[in-house]
């Protein structure tokens, strides 16, 4: 996180650079926690935890991105006629 702190302070990397870079450093950690926190591992004591996460984590991904694929269209789909559309991230 320290890392992350040091490239927003300074802007040593273009805009994009910086998201990429600081996204890296986000799955990183929470790889670590994951790792750490929880005693993830392939050991056959541990093996359900593991199992469980791995069938978890494409249902909270897939949930997500229907949740933001929804309100993305229902806003399009809601706001009054004549008014523009702010652009966002999925554009």
């Amino acid at each position: 996180m320290l890392a992350a702190l040091l490239l927003t302070e300074t802007h040593a990397l273009s805009p994009l650079g910086l998201m990429i870079a600081t996204s890296g450093l986000a799955i990183l950690a929470l790889v670590a926690q994951t790792l750490f926190f929880f005693g993830i591992d392939l050991s056959q004591a541990h093996i359900w935890k593991t199992v469980s996460l791995v069938l978890t984590l494409p249902l909270f991904v897939l949930s997500i991105g229907l949740t933001v694929w929804m309100f993305h269209y229902l806003y399009g789909l809601t706001m009054m006629p004549g008014m523009d559309m702010q652009p966002t991230l999925l554009q």
